[in-house]
């Protein structure tokens, strides 16, 4: 788990149960809808977490490792989709404070 990711859960974490509500795609559109997001492409957290780490760490074997993919597959879709500046910004978004998280919760 990268550490940004480690940052934004661990506030919120719970020790058993599931990771999300199971209407969590409702939620999600709805919160997508209402923040102004029209769409959201298939896959979209993938291809970003694969175009901003390979740019961050510039290692495809690495990358498609750690998405259970082939290399060949990660150079042919990802490499040269991010610059390394947006990496390091991407990687470095954190919350600015545990109080202003606010769980996702089932209705």
């Amino acid at each position: 788990m990268l550490p940004n990711l480690r940052a934004w859960l661990l506030p919120v974490r719970k020790h058993k149960g599931a990771v999300v509500c199971d209407n969590f795609r409702k939620v999600f559109d709805e919160t997508r809808v209402a923040a102004g997001i029209a769409e959201w492409p298939d896959n979209a957290l993938r291809h970003g977490f694969a175009s901003y780490r390979l740019a961050d760490i510039k290692d495809a074997a690495q990358v498609a490792y750690e998405m259970g993919t082939s290399e060949q597959m990660i150079k042919k879709n990802y490499d040269g989709r991010a610059k390394p500046k947006d990496a390091e910004r991407y990687w470095n978004i954190r919350p600015s404070a545990t109080e202003k998280v606010v769980p996702m919760v089932a209705r």
